[in-house]
C-alpha cells in the first residue's frame, strides 16, 4: 500500500455542526473547494484516502473537535449507527392489566400517564373488558319505555 502526501489545509470554516477545510485540489472537494475537516485530518493520519463507505466518528461526539486522537474511522454507516445507538436501552415500566389484574411491562414511550386510561396485558383481555363494559350499558333496543 502506498502512502499519500498529507493534504495541505489552507483555511478552516464553520459549517453547521462540523468544520470544513479549504483543500481545492482534493478529489472530494465541493465546487467551492471545501471538504469536511475531520475527513482530511483522518486521511492525513492514516496516510491514505478514505473510501466512500468509511465514516469518521468523533469519540467525544463533538463534531468540531478534530484532534486526530479524537477521531476513529468506521467501516460503514451502519456500524457507525450501532456505535451511536448502543447506549440507548429501552426503558420499561410495570403496569397492571385493567381486566385480569396481571402485572406486565410496557415501554415507557408507549404509556400515556392518564389516570382514566386503562392498559391491558393482551388483546384478549382488552376485548373481554370491552365486552363486559358494553354488556353493562343499557341497549336502546332492549330498554322499554312507557308512553304516558
Amino acid at each position: 500500500m502506498t502512502t499519500m502526501n498529507p493534504w495541505t489545509i489552507q483555511r478552516v470554516v464553520k459549517n453547521g455542526r462540523y468544520l470544513r477545510a479549504y483543500v481545492p485540489d482534493h478529489p472530494k472537494a465541493n465546487k467551492h473547494g471545501y471538504v469536511l475537516h475531520h475527513r482530511i485530518v483522518a486521511e492525513n493520519k492514516l496516510g491514505r484516502m478514505l473510501t466512500e463507505e468509511e465514516v469518521v466518528h468523533h469519540l467525544d461526539n463533538d463534531g468540531r473537535n478534530n484532534n486526530p486522537d479524537n477521531l476513529a474511522v468506521i467501516a460503514t454507516q451502519s456500524d457507525h449507527f450501532v456505535i451511536h445507538n448502543s447506549h440507548k436501552s429501552r426503558a420499561f415500566t410495570n403496569l397492571v392489566c385493567g381486566h385480569c389484574s396481571k402485572e406486565f411491562k410496557r415501554e415507557v414511550r408507549q404509556v400515556k400517564w392518564k389516570k382514566q386510561f386503562k392498559y391491558y396485558c393482551s388483546r384478549h383481555c382488552m376485548g373481554l373488558a370491552y365486552l363486559e363494559k358494553s354488556n353493562h350499558r343499557p341497549n336502546s333496543l332492549t330498554v322499554k319505555t312507557e308512553v304516558l
